[in-house]
């Protein structure tokens, strides 16, 4: 429902659709619950780095739109434990820019991870999984994850 909600206000903001070319930062178009969405990884380095908690699992997002994710606990049967490659994007706004809200600890920004090795996602069922950075005063911290927050630059 809630991503459903998040899905139709990103589209009802007249998301225009990625042109693929040259550009600062990396663009691309995902499919997500059948529906066509933009994407862009910003070439700042905000978001970019090791977001991580008191457990093993991570996710890893690189300045290229590539990255890793690796869960804290195995999440299916069929699933491995180890880290796996993924993509990754944000929603692209009408001015390019990644869609954000307004929150009252700050802002979110919704963020999609696609595996590049298959259904890795909500038990191994699923290739794309969308997700929340959190952007509070504290931080920046993932929403699916208990305590995972970006790590500073000079912990990396």
């Amino acid at each position: 429902m809630i991503r459903r909600t998040i899905l139709s206000l990103a589209l009802g903001l007249g998301i225009a659709f990625a042109s693929y070319g040259q550009s600062a930062q990396k663009e691309g178009e995902i499919v997500y619950e059948g529906k066509k969405i933009s994407t862009v990884a910003p070439n700042s380095t905000r978001f970019l780095g090791k977001y991580k908690g008191k457990k093993s699992g991570f996710l890893q997002l690189n300045a290229d739109g590539s990255g890793k994710f690796k869960y804290d606990f195995v999440v299916g049967k069929n699933c491995s434990s180890e880290a796996f490659d993924i993509e990754w994007g944000f929603i692209k706004g009408d001015d390019g820019k990644p869609v954000k809200f307004k929150r009252e600890y700050g802002h979110s920004y919704p963020i999609f991870y696609v595996s590049k090795s298959g259904k890795q996602f909500k038990g191994c069922r699923e290739e794309v999984f969308l997700d929340w950075l959190l952007v509070k005063k504290d931080g920046i911290h993932v929403s699916s994850s208990d305590d995972w927050k970006r790590q500073s630059p000079n912990a990396l």
